[in-house]
Formats: C-alpha cells, structure tokens, sequence
C-alpha cells in the first residue's frame, strides 16, 4: 500500500507541476530522477515541446536508415547527433529531407507521451524544474502539442 500511496503522490506532484508550468507559461526543463534513470521535459512559453530519457530513437533512425538506404556509416553520425545534441536531431532529419515534419511532429509526439508516462510511473524520484535555453529555434523541434 505504501508504495501505491507514493507513487500517487510522486503523479499529482509532476501533474500539479505541469499544469503550473503551462499556466505560467514557462520554458525550461524539468527533470524527473530515481535509480535508474532520469526523464527531461522540455518546456516553450508552458509547452511541452520535446522529451528525452525513455526511447532514444535508436529504432526510429534505423527505420529512416532502411526507408531511405543510408550507408552504415550515415545511419551512425544521425546517432552521434541524436546521443551529443538530441535536441538539434529533429533539425537536421527535416533538413536533409530524411523525414517530413509531419513525422518528426508524431514521432516527438509519441516521444513526449512515453516519457511522461514513464515519468508518472517512477517511485521515489526527484523532481525539478529550471529555465533553460532550449537549444535551437522552438519551431526545430514541431510542437509536440498545438498552443494554447
């Protein structure tokens, strides 16, 4: 029962923390962290506008590796962006025209809804915001959400 009762408490919490956020209309990150791993939301103007720490997209570059018959070597430097900079992944997939932006908008989407329902389900962890600059331009990273 007690773990069912934190794990409750450790939802309202990044819930009440979302809504805050979005209301304020604050950008930034917020960073939910246990033992095993930590999960990063990304914030514009109370929008959630990006996600990292649950799928790393692995699967999805070798899908677009597959699609559009990128040489190994190709297929390894979108990874290195995607492990150095994850953030700038979204902009250079829509500039060497390897994805539409209405894929990159899904894929972001789904990325977002993942992390933050792994964010939910985490017990004991620990939850913090700070404003950041995202890297890039908000519109690199399509929406995960439309504004408000």
């Amino acid at each position: 029962m007690v773990m069912n009762s934190n794990m409750n408490r450790n939802r309202v919490v990044l819930s009440r923390e979302l809504l805050k956020l979005y209301y304020d209309g604050m950008s930034g990150e917020i960073v939910v962290s246990d033992k095993l791993r930590t999960i990063k939301i990304y914030l514009d103007e109370g929008n959630v506008v990006y996600a990292e720490g649950v799928d790393e997209g692995k699967q999805f570059l070798r899908e677009i590796a597959g699609q559009k018959g990128l040489r190994p070597g190709q297929l390894k430097e979108l990874e290195q962006i995607m492990e150095k900079d994850p953030q700038s992944l979204g902009k250079t997939l829509l500039e060497r025209r390897l994805v539409s932006e209405a894929v990159w908008k899904k894929f972001v989407e789904i990325k977002v809804k993942y992390a933050i329902a792994a964010a939910l389900e985490m017990e004991n962890a620990d939850l913090k915001f700070r404003e950041v600059k995202i890297n890039g331009r908000p519109e690199d990273f399509c929406k995960a959400y439309p504004r408000r």
